[in-house]
């Protein structure tokens, strides 16, 4: 777990990365479901797609309505995340800790 964690503070001061961690005390964050991936597509983005996967397959969605509700919940999970300093933070500790 280590290691782990030392990999998430390194990729985590990328400039291209921003890293949140949902800390343990928001009961039922939205996008429980699963991980979902937004992807842009073509010349800026013009088309988006959401890669949903679960233990037995993916699939892509690409329905207006359902790639606006995974912005939403993207969106929602960002608001109940630490900041990317506090976030940082909560790993050291628990780095400390180990």
């Amino acid at each position: 777990m280590t290691g782990q964690l030392l990999k998430l503070l390194r990729l985590g001061a990328l400039q291209h990365i921003s890293m949140q961690v949902v800390p343990f005390s928001v009961e039922a964050p939205p996008g429980g479901e699963g991980p979902f991936t937004i992807l842009g597509v073509g010349p800026d983005g013009i088309l988006e797609v959401v890669a949903i996967d679960s233990l037995t397959r993916s699939w892509y969605v690409d329905e207006p309505a359902d790639v606006a509700h995974h912005h939403q919940t993207f969106d929602r999970l960002q608001q109940l995340a630490l900041s990317e300093t506090d976030s940082e933070k909560l790993i050291e500790r628990i780095l400390s800790e180990l």
